[in-house]
């Protein structure tokens, strides 16, 4: 009886001083777990039951600071500047796409067969000079796409009237000659078209995004 009386002290004992404790102290596993479940209830909410009597459930998660979420970078290409004018230097060869009265393009280009002076009447091979305008696009021609120039005007029509001649049509800025390779016109080195402006055909691409009928072009000396 002595013994068991002092069994039973030494259990009321400890009993007193865990009591006494915090209740991290006193059960650290048991608080750990309540802890975690406390957080697991924040992640997830209960079934639930709809209008049809379905059992639903469904899960939400736990709120994230911004710098939480996963980051995405987004890849951009710019577009290509729309030129507001065409400047063609028939002396140095180059053909100038502007904008704001800046070059925003430069491309090596080839002329008529005779390239100096202005055109005067059909077939003379030469590039006319002065004040034109972007008229018209065409995918399809005899050429890797072309841009139509306003050639001739009244006065061009006029110049050429008056020698008893036609002053010609269809000047164009174009590509190479279909399945033909710009080695076998030597372009750019030679000066090869009927008095159109020719560039590559990888160029006319560029030139195509860049121009758009109704802008001017200026063909100088």
């Amino acid at each position: 009886m002595r013994h068991f009386l002092g069994k039973l002290f030494l259990v009321m004992a400890a009993g007193f001083i865990l009591a006494g404790q915090p209740a991290h102290a006193a059960a650290p596993d048991l608080v750990f777990a309540s802890q975690r479940m406390q957080r697991m209830r924040e992640a997830v909410q209960p079934a639930a039951i709809d209008d049809s009597g379905a059992k639903t459930e469904s899960l939400q998660l736990a709120s994230r600071t911004p710098s939480s979420f996963p980051k995405f970078h987004i890849r951009t290409t710019a577009l290509p500047k729309l030129a507001d004018m065409v400047l063609v230097r028939k002396g140095a060869r180059t053909l100038s796409l502007m904008k704001d009265g800046g070059i925003i393009r430069s491309f090596r280009m080839a002329l008529g067969k005779t390239p100096v002076g202005h055109k005067v009447f059909e077939g003379d091979g030469r590039t006319p000079e002065g004040f034109y305008t972007i008229d018209a696009r065409r995918a399809a021609s005899n050429f890797y796409k072309a841009l139509h120039i306003s050639y001739p005007r009244p006065d061009d029509v006029s110049r050429a009237r008056a020698l008893g001649a036609s002053p010609g049509g269809a000047i164009m800025i174009h590509g190479l000659p279909n399945d033909i390779s710009a080695d076998y016109v030597g372009h750019p080195y030679e000066d090869w078209t009927d008095g159109c402006i020719a560039v590559t055909n990888a160029e006319m691409d560029e030139i195509w995004k860049m121009v758009s009928p109704g802008i001017p072009i200026v063909i100088l000396p």
